[in-house]
């Protein structure tokens, strides 16, 4: 056993998971820009 604590891997698989479902958003966004779903978004200042 490794000496992660228990809030150690649920942090890491809780950002695993986010990481993975903005990636999936992104391109889900994409796709409907494209087939004109939606409008294409301005792009957002970071």
């Amino acid at each position: 056993m490794t000496d992660k604590t228990k809030e150690k891997v649920y942090a890491e698989r809780q950002h695993s998971y986010k990481s993975e479902k903005e990636k999936i958003f992104k391109e889900a966004q994409k796709e409907a820009v494209k087939n004109k779903v939606i409008e294409p978004k301005e792009k957002e200042e970071k």
